[in-house]
């Protein structure tokens, strides 16, 4: 959801976001296959599941 693949190569850590604010699990897992790739270490920003509408 962001330019994560052009940022990736000039980072040495990341928060990934895994709250369903900021990504969903299909992108997070591509994400950390791609810090994995750049031997970027990772972290977890959690969140509430933001993007439920409460009527």
């Amino acid at each position: 959801m962001g330019l994560d693949i052009e940022a990736m190569p000039h980072i040495d850590q990341a928060n990934i976001a895994c709250g369903f604010h900021a990504g969903d699990p299909l992108w997070m897992t591509t994400t950390l296959a791609l810090a994995a790739q750049y031997g970027v270490e990772v972290d977890t920003h959690p969140a509430c599941p933001d993007l439920v509408v409460v009527a």
